[in-house]
């Protein structure tokens, strides 16, 4: 069996918008669960890198926990480096918020 051929499907869990503060820029999060383990995995839309970051914010990492904790940990992020770069001077821009590129815009795609 290859390595391709072992690779599960995850189960689509549910998918949320949200804004971050004051960026009219809508972040989409999609949740799906691993199977094997039950595992949460994470796609968002759009990562977050405001000026004061070298590189976006991204949650690529499997999370064991409920739904709900993966959104207020995800927006937690976000809201933190929002608000550490506003307080530092700097003006919200959209630009803060990158598009993911291989982010699917739809869960079947």
């Amino acid at each position: 069996m290859t390595f391709e051929q072992n690779q599960e499907t995850p189960e689509f869990v549910a998918e949320h918008e949200l804004h971050v503060r004051a960026l009219t820029t809508p972040v989409r999060i999609r949740i799906s669960r691993r199977k094997s383990d039950g595992a949460l995995l994470v796609e968002q839309s759009h990562f977050i890198k405001t000026a004061i970051q070298y590189l976006p914010h991204s949650a690529n990492q499997p999370f064991f926990c409920a739904e709900s904790k993966v959104l207020d940990e995800i927006l937690a992020t976000m809201l933190s480096f929002y608000d550490q770069a506003v307080r530092r001077g700097y003006t919200p821009s959209e630009k803060w918020l990158v598009a993911n590129t291989g982010f699917r815009q739809t869960a079947s795609d």
